[in-house]
């Protein structure tokens, strides 16, 4: 077969496989482990690589309950989602904090969708490309071995014959050699086992070709399947994104509205009713893509640096050794994943065959012009037997010997490397490795920072509120009957000094208790 070294795409590890494969995790066995069919190995391997996605869930909830506890438990302080104290010392540090995170998560958003999806469609676009070539390749190809099926069947006949005219070439003469000076009845022999040997070949090593390309296209059509069903760059994945953009964003305005000291009750409303509870429910979703999309993407990293060379192929190979997987259907992976460029051959069987159909060509040919340099009177006369029927069954032995070669020489033609080595080897290292894997952290990565700055978002959630005014930070609320007085020096009732009505006296008796206490202002305050 033609050498396919020239077109292989070799496989060039990605920068974040390493990291990936050396996170923390419960063991560490390999990824033909979990395909073994021990119970304990899939188990370790299981377990192993859920501790990011545990980890990751355990933080964000554990958050989410003293969250929780604050806002239930305490009646006071920013934590607890109430708004800032008059002149406190933490909001606009606190402010800031809140700017930071939300401009953290739309930036993260933006990473999401531009390194790491758009790198899985490009995975999935070179995965679905090479599929459909190999898809028009395998179609070929087991229309070219049904050929050579349809060919050998018509042949049998005709080799049945021609193995029984050849056997008694010359009954009546033992001393044809030495009559002639060629070895007829030797030749004659020689060809009988070619022929033999190539109806061997067609009930044996041509099934078990036929049999690993079906299996190869049954493969396909699942992968093509499986494809169809992903489009990680379509309008849906894009409309799921989009609330993580509005949601920070609103709130980001709202935040810097407060540091401004400009306040909208209506938007204030919408950000505590409408975007909080939006941006709660984006923060725990974000926590359960990043926790799957760690799995995925260790076990992607995993494939990626498996085997004995810590490539694809090593571990295709490891997965093909756990599920014992050999033959044809082996020979054809591992040749294509080599490039064919250690000595493996993807269709050795047919070039076996090809070689046969060669010999037996060549033996069937050398009778042929034995027959016609001795001539066929002579051979008649010498052997005392007819040879119409052997030199037409020759002829059409010929012409189908022919055809089979050509047949072959077309399967080999278009399964040769040069045509299905780059794209097997780009589907493998470009498609399942190089994109997907740096698709998987981006996304992982990406999705993880989000869902610790919506925590950090949701824990400051006063920043985007007004502060308390002058009564509400003493605790003297609307409903509380109230007076006002001057101090002693002063007339008692409240002048231009204060904010309220010049010359009112806010008098409005009640139960009889009495509270008293200096405001912020000097005047004294009580209550009845």
């Amino acid at each position: 077969m033609a050498n396919g070294e020239s077109a292989y795409v070799a496989y060039e590890e990605p920068n974040v496989v390493p990291a990936l494969t050396n996170v923390p995790r419960f063991g560490k066995p390999g990824l033909s482990a979990a395909f073994s069919g021990n119970q304990e190995d899939i188990i370790n391997y299981l377990t192993g690589i859920l501790f990011v996605a545990i980890l990751l869930t355990t933080i964000v909830f554990v958050w989410f309950l003293a969250l929780l506890i604050l806002k239930c438990f305490f009646s006071s302080g920013f934590m607890s989602g109430k708004r800032f104290q008059p002149n406190s010392r933490h909001k606009t540090r606190v402010r800031t904090v809140f700017l930071v995170a939300a401009a953290i998560w739309i930036t993260c958003t933006a990473l999401a969708i531009t390194e790491g999806i758009d790198n899985l469609q490009n995975s999935v676009t070179t995965v679905s490309r090479a599929n459909r070539s190999l898809a028009f390749m395998l179609d070929r190809a087991k229309r070219i071995v049904n050929n050579l099926f349809e060919i050998a069947d018509e042949s049998s006949d005709v080799r049945d014959v021609l193995v029984s005219n050849l056997g008694e070439f010359c009954p009546q003469n033992e001393d044809l050699f030495q009559e002639t000076g060629l070895d007829l009845d030797k030749e004659a022999e020689t060809a009988i086992e070619a022929l033999t040997l190539l109806g061997d070949f067609v009930g044996e090593r041509l099934v078990s070709v036929e049999e690993g390309l079906d299996t190869a296209e049954v493969t396909n059509q699942q992968i093509d399947s499986f494809v169809k069903q992903i489009d990680v760059n379509g309008n849906y994945s894009l409309f799921i994104l989009i609330p993580w953009v509005l949601v920070p964003s609103f709130m980001l305005v709202g935040v810097i509205m407060a540091y401004c000291d400009v306040h909208i009750a209506f938007y204030e409303c919408l950000l505590q009713w409408f975007f909080l509870p939006f941006l709660i429910f984006m923060t725990i979703a974000s926590t359960v893509f990043s926790s799957a999309l760690s799995i995925i993407a260790i076990t992607n990293a995993d494939f990626c640096s498996g085997g004995s060379d810590s490539t694809p192929r090593g571990t295709i190979q490891a997965l093909l050794d756990a599920q014992n997987i050999d033959g044809v259907l082996r020979g054809i992976i591992e040749g294509y994943l080599s490039g064919c460029v250690d000595g493996k051959d993807a269709f050795q069987n047919v070039e076996a065959y090809q070689v046969e159909i060669e010999t037996a060509l060549g033996q069937i040919q050398a009778v042929s012009d034995d027959m016609i340099e001795v001539t066929v009177p002579k051979l008649q006369l010498l052997c005392g037997r007819t040879y119409d029927d052997l030199v037409e069954m020759i002829g059409k032995m010929d012409g189908l010997l022919a055809n089979l070669m050509e047949q072959a020489t077309n399967t080999l033609d278009l399964v040769a490397c040069e045509n299905v080595g780059p794209l097997v080897s780009s589907a493998v290292n470009d498609g399942l490795c190089k994109f997907s894997v740096t698709g998987f952290a981006w996304t992982f990565i990406c999705f993880s920072i989000m869902a610790l700055m919506g925590v950090i978002m949701v824990m400051f959630r006063s920043s985007y509120l007004g502060e308390e005014d002058e009564r509400e930070s003493l605790s003297l609320y609307d409903n509380t009957p109230v007076t006002f007085k001057s101090p002693p020096a002063v007339s008692s009732a409240i002048t231009s000094r204060s904010s309220y009505d010049e010359g009112r006296t806010y008098d409005m008796p009640y139960e009889p208790s009495f509270v008293q206490g200096h405001g912020s202002n000097g005047y004294e305050i009580q209550q009845w």
